[in-house]
């Protein structure tokens, strides 16, 4: 009797454990949301943001910028656009084979200011502990910071804040993957990069800067960033 106990005790916990580990068909391995990137910051599914910046006399730039790769940014981007402090901004910066830069200057190269006041945001790239799966390439938008620490205690890593600069080349622009947020890309007007590229420079100043008239945003409303300010 006690041989047979012993029998149907052992078949029930087989048939218990067998039924536990049954195959639902679910990879315990796989990501809950394939292709998009994990962020403490930020969306888990990709978000999409569209943009169109308009350049006077060049064009018209189409761009996806990626809150779920880069959210930080692309919430402080939005953020500014949303209030209009791109439109009449110059790119004050060109690089032929490498880049084109604005977010700092009006025409005539007077300072801007956000309606916040000074402020910056997190970097988000690797040597900053952030994974940014977005590689700078031909036509990325990056984020533009500081070389080095701000003299109230910023992380040089944690410095961006209007600057952002669109890469016009891959083989030269590789090299930022890691230490600069790449957070869109520029899906149609890459022509009216080529021909920026080319203007006249006084080194790396242009002697007549581009002008951006109107940036426009379309998209799902975001939330704003999470502002660094100056002795916070």
């Amino acid at each position: 009797m006690k041989r047979i106990l012993a029998v149907i005790l052992c078949l029930a916990f087989v048939l218990a454990f067998t039924g536990c580990n049954k195959d639902t068909g679910t990879d315990p391995n796989a990501s809950a949301t394939p292709g998009a990137d994990a962020s403490p910051t930020g969306p888990v599914e990709p978000v999409i943001i569209k943009c169109e910046m308009v350049i006077k006399d060049y064009g018209v730039l189409k761009i996806d910028l990626y809150a779920h790769k880069a959210p930080q940014t692309v919430y402080n981007f939005v953020y500014l656009a949303k209030q209009g402090y791109y439109n009449g901004i110059i790119f004050h910066k060109v690089v032929d084979g490498y880049s084109i830069q604005a977010g700092k200057y009006e025409q005539g190269f007077v300072a801007r200011v956000p309606a916040k006041g000074p402020y910056t945001i997190f970097g988000e790239f690797e040597q900053n502990g952030f994974e940014n799966s977005l590689s700078h390439g031909r036509g990325v938008l990056s984020m533009a910071r500081m070389a080095k620490d701000t003299e109230d205690g910023i992380s040089k890593y944690d410095t961006g804040s209007t600057e952002f600069f669109i890469c016009l080349s891959t083989a030269n622009s590789l090299s930022l993957n890691g230490s600069f947020a790449a957070f869109g890309l520029v899906t149609e007007g890459l022509e009216i990069l080529d021909e920026i590229s080319k203007i006249e420079t006084y080194g790396e100043t242009p002697n007549n800067p581009p002008l951006i008239t109107l940036v426009s945003i379309y998209g799902p409303d975001l939330p704003e960033p999470d502002f660094i300010l100056p002795n916070s």
